[in-house]
């Protein structure tokens, strides 16, 4: 599953936020995703601006908030492109209004200690994806313990934005995986789409990546988004690493007309007479494998010739007594 996080990358703008869930479509993702925050739920009224942004911090995500209607009809929107309408949900209200709308919620990493609303969300039996940015093992211990493992995806998550390629510490994917027993994902900080392509290889079955329609709008996570064409890369490399995550315990078909050009057969190193004991400098393994196998030289030592056999020739069991 690919997402298109598009979050606050809108400003705002409830026209442009439409146009976001087309041309998500068009990428080839999976989902459209949004952050659904109620600013007076969010952030205490006096927490002053985070630069480059000048207003204070209600104010900032007040300017991004959207009526139900709206949200309704983004919903609308996507399910009309044949995509996923998906969000981050910060207060229960928004949890509420989104169940109406998605097959699923999100969890940001700055929510996951929030105990309350991961409950609340928890009884709406669906799926939820929770963020794991900046936490310690106990605290995820704790929060696994709260979500029913068949609901829970655990997104990987570095939260620094944006975060350099050694941050982005992608072994944690088959690590949760491991330890939790819980399907794993990768919400993607860095710049450029190498790390989501790298985290599906290791497994992560969810990707999210932040989506903006041009990376020179001074708006939202610009810096670390990924454009269209960027985006519709990333869904065809996922598709193509997905294909290659397959387990093989023995040769496949496309294996089987090339393994006997390509092996070896035990040969004779020298002139044997008939009679003659063989020993393993008697013997000299040369492809093609139309003969014994190297790998049972040790249950033909000490046998006998039956035959004279010329030194080159492949030997076959039958000339072994």
């Amino acid at each position: 599953m690919v997402v298109a996080e598009v979050g606050g990358n809108h400003g705002g703008d409830f026209e442009l936020a439409r146009k976001y869930v087309k041309v998500v479509a068009r990428t080839g993702a999976d989902a459209v995703k949004f952050q659904m925050i109620s600013a007076d739920k969010f952030v205490v009224a006096d927490a002053p601006a985070v630069p480059p942004v000048k207003m204070t911090q209600r104010e900032w995500f007040k300017s991004l908030e959207f009526t139900p209607e709206q949200w309704t009809q983004l919903a609308d929107d996507a399910r009309k492109n044949g995509i996923m309408f998906f969000a981050s949900v910060f207060d229960t209200d928004s949890a509420d209004l989104l169940d109406k709308l998605s097959p699923g919620f999100k969890i940001a990493s700055g929510d996951f200690t929030n105990l309350p609303l991961i409950r609340h969300v928890v009884k709406k039996r669906k799926p939820i994806f929770i963020s794991t940015g900046g936490t310690k093992l106990e605290e995820i211990d704790r929060v696994v313990n709260e979500v029913p493992k068949k609901s829970l995806a655990l997104m990987h998550c570095i939260s620094s934005y944006p975060s350099t390629e050694s941050e982005a510490h992608l072994l944690t994917i088959p690590f949760l995986k491991e330890r939790y027993g819980v399907t794993v994902g990768y919400s993607d900080h860095t710049m450029g789409i190498l790390a989501s392509i790298a985290a599906a290889s290791l497994g992560a079955r969810v990707i999210e990546k932040h989506f903006i329609l041009d990376r020179r709008q001074k708006i939202g996570d610009s810096i670390l988004s990924a454009e269209p064409q960027e985006m519709k890369d990333l869904v065809g490399y996922v598709g193509r690493v997905e294909k290659m995550l397959k387990l093989r315990k023995g040769p496949i078909e496309a294996e089987k007309k090339f393994i006997p050009s390509l092996r070896r057969s035990l040969a004779a190193a020298t002139d044997m007479k008939r009679g003659t004991v063989v020993t393993a400098g008697k013997l000299i393994p040369l492809r093609p494998a139309r003969g014994i196998s190297p790998l049972e030289i040790d249950e033909i030592v000490g046998m006998k010739a039956r035959r004279d056999i010329k030194k080159g020739e492949i030997i076959k069991k039958s000339d072994l007594s």
